[in-house]
């Protein structure tokens, strides 16, 4: 950092292992570029006088560097963040008759988070009454999630009577990487412990903390607006969802 030719203020005396070090504090410039990439598309198509099928897709990647973990020493332990995201739609309706409509959806979601490390070794230190070094001991970590959905519902109109009905069933993923403590979390009480590698606390994970996880959610339903008068229109139904 003396490359930056820094100025350091509150500067104090330490006395360590009977010699006097000379502490201080200063500003360290950090960059933090951003990147991002969107885009949209979406297609509308009558299949035949009675079908319509729309296609929409959203997709979105984002990288933003050295805005996480430890930043104190500039990007020397400091984490970027990635993030990618996909939405993509289907939906198709059809028309059977003037009285009975079909619409059909589907959509998928993909989330892609990252943060990956500058300096993926090095573990996290802590000097009581100084400043701490390495990266945060909440590093690394990542996940990925996925959500699938499908729906249908059905349209009856007769009479005085507009029945719908149908069903959505969801089925989401979590896939992520928690690496707390994975690299080590060392604590010394100060600077004279430091240097005498005397830690009074250490902490480390046998191994990163991952779990896949997954989710199945049913709902299903029927529903009747009767237009009991010209004044007066009962809204009846009935739900029933379940997640396992």
């Amino acid at each position: 950092i003396y490359a930056q030719n820094p100025t350091f203020r509150n500067l104090t005396n330490v006395v360590a292992n009977g010699v006097n070090i000379q502490t201080g504090q200063t500003n360290i410039a950090i960059t933090q570029p951003v990147k991002d990439y969107n885009w949209t598309v979406r297609l509308d198509h009558k299949l035949t006088e009675k079908d319509n099928l729309t296609f929409r897709m959203i997709y979105n990647q984002s990288s933003s560097a050295n805005v996480t973990s430890n930043l104190n020493f500039g990007n020397l332990f400091s984490a970027d963040q990635f993030l990618k995201d996909t939405n993509v739609s289907i939906s198709e309706s059809h028309v059977f008759n003037s009285s009975l409509i079909n619409e059909f959806r589907f959509s998928y979601i993909r989330r892609n988070l990252d943060f990956p490390e500058t300096d993926t070794r090095t573990p996290t230190t802590t000097i009581g009454g100084l400043f701490g070094f390495g990266g945060a001991s909440n590093f690394p970590q990542s996940r990925v999630s996925e959500f699938f959905q499908f729906s249908d519902t059905m349209t009856y109109t007769v009479g005085n009577h507009n029945l719908k009905f149908g069903g959505d069933l969801r089925y989401n993923v979590l896939d992520n990487f928690s690496g707390f403590d994975f690299k080590g979390t060392f604590g010394f009480n100060n600077l004279q412990d430091f240097l005498n590698n005397n830690a009074s606390t250490f902490t480390q994970a046998f191994s990163a903390a991952i779990f896949d996880a997954k989710q199945l959610q049913q709902a299903y339903f029927i529903q009747d607006d009767w237009r009991f008068r010209s004044n007066l229109t009962f809204n009846l139904g009935l739900r029933y969802e379940t997640a396992n």
